[in-house]
């Protein structure tokens, strides 16, 4: 199975870290095809961060949701992992499982599956 691992930018923090690890740990723990779905122009040529990821895990760039759309069609990726604050941006794809993980609270649900990052917060969200 392929899985995208969305991120809108790079850097060595946050929620950056996670979607790296994740997509690093799904090759190798689990040996599912996963894939660092990038925005291009986020100083990719000259990025050491880039340079190590491309390393690690596949890197795939795109310029707009649009392009992205395209590309999740041509490669075929089936699961579309995103860690973001929470709220509905419009960055939900069909023909995909969009999973999106909740960093704040936030009650505007979308996607296929919609997790908290804590069980802390999906408590205090949900009961």
């Amino acid at each position: 199975m392929k899985i995208g691992f969305l991120t809108h930018g790079l850097s060595l923090r946050g929620a950056e870290v996670a979607v790296f690890d994740y997509a690093k740990g799904t090759r190798e723990q689990l040996g599912l095809e996963s894939f660092l779905l990038v925005r291009r122009g986020v100083e990719t040529e000259t990025s050491p961060v880039f340079r190590r990821w491309q390393e690690a895990v596949p890197c795939l760039q795109y310029d707009d949701r649009v392009d992205l759309g395209r590309i999740l069609r041509r490669e075929g990726i089936r699961v579309l992992y995103q860690i973001k604050p929470g709220r509905a941006d419009g960055w939900v794809f069909p023909g995909v499982r969009n999973c999106i993980h909740a960093m704040f609270p936030n009650t505007e649900f979308h996607g296929d599956v919609y997790l908290y990052v804590s069980r802390w917060l999906s408590r205090e969200m949900t009961g």
